[in-house]
């Protein structure tokens, strides 16, 4: 037997930026030293990142740990922190892979409709490299054409390798509203008695 769900989705997942499928002209270096951080706009329904595919390169021979944080924007740069979205590790590899990332369970509820960074950290010696475009193909992608590198430097003409998925934060199912409103009358009717 099925147990009724408390929660529905109003929507699957939507991709609100892919930049992935065009071409790699550039790369952006990623170490101890400094972050990068891709411009993106959420959906037009309140939602949570679902997904996140990220394009990156690791030249050294041990492990990279990487964190991926959420920063809200502030007038075209990334303002302040709203959490950690992911952390993960990379091995050597000798040519930029599309990584999927694996996400924290907790993730931030985006506003609808409202600009917000992804900024990629590590905190090895080794450099992770992520690539980047001058292309303005893809979901997303020309309306959010800027990246920083190392918070000081933003960039109007390229954007990182990256895919982002959103999905609509869940709304409680009509089952679960009749049995609180069931609940709350009982509650009522045995504190009268």
């Amino acid at each position: 037997m099925l147990a009724p769900t408390l929660f529905t989705f109003s929507a699957n997942a939507a991709v609100v930026f892919d930049s992935t499928g065009n071409n790699q002209d550039d790369d952006w270096e990623i170490s101890s030293f400094g972050s990068a951080s891709q411009l993106f706009t959420s959906d037009s329904e309140a939602g949570v990142i679902s997904g996140l595919k990220l394009n990156f390169y690791y030249e050294a021979f041990s492990v990279a740990t990487y964190t991926a944080q959420l920063f809200s924007d502030n007038s075209g740069a990334p303002g302040a922190l709203l959490g950690t979205i992911a952390t993960g590790s990379l091995t050597h590899n000798s040519a930029f892979n599309l990584y999927d990332v694996s996400l924290a369970l907790n993730q931030p509820t985006l506003a609808a409709s409202t600009k917000y960074w992804i900024t990629i950290s590590t905190t090895n010696d080794g450099y992770i490299f992520w690539g980047s475009t001058s292309g303005f193909d893809g979901t997303g992608v020309a309306a959010n054409h800027t990246l920083y590198h190392d918070g000081i430097y933003p960039y109007s003409n390229e954007c990182f390798l990256m895919q982002v998925s959103v999905s609509a934060v869940p709304e409680p199912s009509p089952l679960a509203l009749a049995a609180l409103g069931g609940l709350g009358m009982l509650w009522q009717y045995r504190r009268r008695k």
